[in-house]
């Protein structure tokens, strides 16, 4: 059951390490059949202690051997959590749709090279927006860096919760990247719903940031309405 779960998983991953992980784990049971009829084999798997070990590795296989949802459900058996970080799927979830809005205006570079606030002697500190745009036809100094925070920001708090070290990271980006502004994107909450923009402006080096919210239910018009305003 165990080799059947792992030829499975090799069949249908994509991350390079997982794939790793997999063929060396399958070299282990190179000798060993795969399963050709799942029911009798797992009624046979005797739940004793010295099959301690492999019980928690069972009802994963059992998991994926019955092609058993994630979803929450009601009933007796067990199932199991997965926790996803959510800063980075809000941060791929944004990215697609500020693409599909803008790329007809817009040249979009989603995680590029990015910059280093030090070039001399080394290069060093590493910067790397989520998001630049340049618009089509026009110079350089008109492009717009984008950056998505999964933080829920409240009036409650000092500066609505937003944290010092992301400002200094926005100003950076402002300088290295000589943008006309930069937008941070949050999500956007009950508490903050009347909020439309908060925006912060030197008037001394013309520095530029501003705090955009994305309705998570409706993102495509979320994203077109702050397009459409820069």
């Amino acid at each position: 059951m165990i080799k059947t779960t792992l030829n499975i998983l090799r069949a249908q991953g994509q991350n390079e390490k997982n794939q790793s992980d997999i063929y060396k784990l399958l070299l282990i049971f190179d000798e060993v059949g795969e399963t050709s009829n799942i029911d009798a084999d797992f009624d046979a798997a005797i739940s004793d202690r010295n099959m301690a070990e492999y019980e928690q590795v069972l009802k994963w296989c059992r998991v994926f051997l019955y092609k058993k949802s994630f979803a929450p459900f009601a009933g007796k058996e067990k199932t199991f959590s997965l926790l996803y970080p959510m800063e980075k799927l809000f941060e791929y979830y944004v990215a697609s749709h500020v693409r599909r809005s803008s790329s007809a205006n817009y040249e979009v570079r989603l995680q590029g090279e990015g910059k280093y606030l030090y070039d001399k002697p080394k290069s060093i500190f590493r910067i790397k927006p989520d998001i630049v745009l340049t618009p089509r036809g026009f110079s350089e100094e008109k492009k717009i860096v984008m950056d998505s925070k999964w933080k829920l920001l409240t009036k409650n708090k000092k500066n609505y919760g937003i944290s010092q070290g992301d400002m200094y990271q926005m100003y950076a980006y402002q300088k290295k990247y000589k943008a006309e502004k930069v937008i941070m994107l949050y999500p956007l909450t009950k508490e903050m719903e009347n909020e439309q923009a908060i925006d912060f402006l030197d008037s001394e080096d013309k520095t530029y940031v501003s705090i955009r919210f994305v309705d998570l239910l409706k993102m495509p018009e979320s994203i077109d309405r702050i397009i459409a305003e820069c």
